[in-house]
């Protein structure tokens, strides 16, 4: 295989916590550097400034809406959270109550938006209110580095803190289904089975390093994989293999059969 583009990324923040890169419906890149948010679109080879921060801030994660395209929400280093249109380049909303410190965790699912804080909470907003949250989840005792919302069921979200714990949350009844610390390490890589609706991975950090495949119905991980480095992010294929990334000490990305790994 050959690259499309190269990109040049001046100001991409190396960091493990951070999640600067998103791609949309409609294969629009989303790319953080520094303050600014910037979009690429793959169909038509342009680079376009969306906006900009206060320099005295970073943009930490970026997530587009899986309904509206044109979408996207960002958190900030310092608790800031926004809702933008990046094709009129516009600051649709800004959330600023309930966050402490950086937001790196956030998902969105239709009309709502989740982001994780520095002191382990969890907020669920409605971007259609004029209210700033409608739930708050308190769970984890430090900061959430990861959110996923389930594909297939509403009711079901998972997230990873760096308490080293996996939570999985039925959202109807606002409850915790199982919480799980069988990891070592930070749980940012979290990803749902593109095809098993009751699936999902995680994987820990450099002080962890393993890759662990739950079942939600059964409230259990159901196997586990020590790898050599630390586990970055996840993603699945259409046809339910899983694609890794790993940080120190390999820095490489793997395609893996769940059923075996």
């Amino acid at each position: 295989p050959k690259e499309l583009r190269i990109l040049d990324a001046p100001g991409l923040e190396d960091s493990f916590y951070y999640n600067l890169i998103d791609m949309s419906a409609d294969n629009v890149l989303a790319v953080c550097l520094n303050n600014h948010l910037y979009t690429y679109s793959i169909e038509g080879t342009n680079t376009n400034y969306v906006t900009s921060i206060a320099e005295s801030d970073v943009i930490s994660t970026i997530k587009f809406s899986t309904t509206h395209n044109e979408i996207a929400s960002f958190g900030t280093r310092e608790g800031n959270l926004q809702l933008v249109d990046v094709a009129q380049q516009q600051i649709l909303r800004s959330f600023k109550q309930g966050n402490h410190g950086r937001v790196c965790a956030l998902d969105f699912k239709a009309s709502t938006v989740a982001n994780g804080t520095k002191v382990g909470a969890v907020y669920l907003r409605d971007i259609r209110s004029k209210e700033q949250y409608s739930k708050a989840l308190n769970v984890h005792s430090q900061e959430v580095c990861a959110l996923k919302f389930n594909p297939f069921n509403d009711n079901y979200m998972i997230s990873g803190g760096n308490d080293d714990n996996v939570v999985t949350y039925d959202l109807r009844m606002m409850k915790t289904l199982h919480k799980s610390s069988v990891h070592r390490a930070a749980v940012k890589a979290l990803c749902w089975s593109s095809q098993r609706e009751n699936i999902f991975v995680s994987g820990g950090g450099s002080g962890d390093r393993k890759i662990c495949v739950w079942d939600v119905n059964l409230s259990k991980m159901v196997s586990q994989t020590k790898t050599s480095s630390q586990v970055c992010n996840f993603g699945f294929t259409c046809d339910g293999l899983i694609i890794a990334s790993f940080g120190a000490s390999s820095s490489n990305v793997c395609l893996l059969d769940p059923s075996d790994m």
